[in-house]
């Protein structure tokens, strides 16, 4: 009984470390969407770029079917990097304004 306890804490270390890995990832990824919201406001370019996207879930889809992992996970994920993003974006904006 104690093996399977120790091997849920070291299954949840690992989720505990994985998280923190996505925080820093999802955090230098917005950092770079709000350098390219500066060169948006200066170009006079709208936030919200549907181009972009769509070739950014292209991307992913076929990343996913390359790599054997699920498409849906993997959409749901983007769909909140994008997200994210705006919202990092929309802040240069007000800022900046």
């Amino acid at each position: 009984m104690s093996s399977h306890k120790d091997e849920i804490e070291k299954l949840r270390e690992e989720i505990k470390r994985l998280t923190e890995e996505i925080i820093k990832l999802v955090y230098k990824r917005n950092k770079i969407a709000k350098k390219i919201a500066v060169i948006k406001l200066i170009q006079g370019l709208p936030i919200k770029n549907q181009d972009a996207e769509e070739q950014l879930k292209k991307y992913v889809i076929a990343f996913c079917r390359n790599e054997d992992l699920p498409e849906k996970l993997a959409l749901d994920i983007l769909h909140f990097l994008i997200e994210k993003s705006i919202e990092a974006q929309q802040e240069v904006f007000i800022k900046m304004d």
